[in-house]
């Protein structure tokens, strides 16, 4: 059954040379998100931190939120896991999808 979710990521690091927070994660974004996935990144420096927050909605098979983290775990690199402060995970399984391309085949 398709389902919608919604994943907030929050990413702190002790500040760098880059001229901005977390330049690396529209990639990391994009390798564990569909195509059809929003994404938004927040980014900012503050006492000597570089601190982001991705923000991603979409629509896949997932069926709960521990899907969305073993996805995540085994697709994620190991530094922005390093990274990972926090998250919010909500998967919203849909009855009726529409015309969705998820949607099961009968």
């Amino acid at each position: 059954m398709p389902s919608e979710y919604m994943v907030d990521l929050c990413f702190i690091r002790p500040q760098t040379a880059a001229p901005s927070p977390f330049p690396e994660l529209e990639v990391q974004m994009r390798t564990l998100f569909s195509s059809g996935a929003s994404w938004f990144i927040d980014r900012k420096r503050e006492e000597g931190l570089d601190i982001a927050v991705a923000q991603v909605n979409g629509l896949s098979s997932w069926s709960s939120e521990q899907e969305v983290i073993s996805h995540m775990e085994t697709r994620m690199q190991p530094e922005s896991l390093e990274w990972l402060s926090g998250y919010r995970i909500r998967v919203i399984p849909k009855e009726n999808a529409g015309t969705c391309r998820l949607k099961k085949r009968g």
